[in-house]
């Protein structure tokens, strides 16, 4: 398993949403619709994107190219999900596109992930057990924040 460069940057997180690959396989049986997992973990699908420097772009692509055989093998690499920044096992599914974005290089890629790190039982537990302790946002928004906040 190859592992993302530490000298590259982590995926800019406001340029990506992820998806579920459809998970569920439906199939109509005479009359009745059976219903089945097509695989035991949850996949995904992302479009990533990375501010480069001058120097870190022939390093990705270096990287891209030779550690990762054009994106035929899986890497370990860091990506911002409802838990944090996890690492997650990932593939590249496209060739990167690169365009200049001023001083720097934005590399956009379609990267397939295994699966995304989720709460274990204990950890669902606790989060939900917690939750009450959590103000509601209505209440935060439009009772407790002052009427004009300004440019913030």
């Amino acid at each position: 398993m190859k592992y993302w460069p530490t000298k590259l940057p982590n995926p800019m997180r406001a340029t990506y949403e992820i998806n579920p690959v459809p998970i569920v396989i439906r199939s109509q049986m005479e009359g009745k619709t059976r219903v089945r997992k097509r695989f035991s973990k949850q996949p995904y699908i992302t479009t990533i994107s990375f501010r480069l420097s001058d120097a870190q772009l022939p390093v990705f692509e270096y990287f891209w190219q030779n550690e990762l055989s054009s994106g035929v093998e899986w890497v370990q690499m860091p990506l911002v999900s409802g838990r944090g920044l996890q690492y997650v096992k990932a593939r590249f599914m496209t060739e990167p596109k690169t365009s200049a974005d001023g001083r720097y290089w934005k590399v956009s890629v379609q990267v397939e992930i295994d699966e995304l790190p989720i709460y274990s039982e204990d950890e669902y537990v606790q989060a939900i057990s917690g939750m009450a302790d959590v103000p509601d946002i209505h209440q935060i928004v439009h009772e407790q924040m002052p009427e004009d906040i300004g440019d913030v």
